[in-house]
């Protein structure tokens, strides 16, 4: 396990969320059995929380605009 939880951590941030939440899983496992493990990660996996949620927000709001774009404002 000492072996695995610096790379799961360093697959948190790949990009892929199928990946991701495995590793996130993976993690939380850990965590339970030996949380002194990640103590030195908590920084990365701190920021990899953080950056998805941006990026999940941000996704909403581009897909908000883009509704509100296309509805037509009556006229006056």
């Amino acid at each position: 396990m000492a072996l695995a939880v610096p790379v799961a951590v360093r697959f948190l941030r790949r990009g892929n969320r199928e990946l991701s939440r495995n590793m996130s899983s993976y993690l939380s496992l850990a965590a339970i059995a030996k949380a002194e493990l990640l103590a030195e990660h908590t920084d990365a996996i701190t920021l990899s929380v953080l950056a998805e949620g941006i990026q999940q927000n941000s996704y909403k709001v581009v897909n908000r605009l883009s509704g509100v774009k296309k509805r037509k404002l009556p006229s006056s």
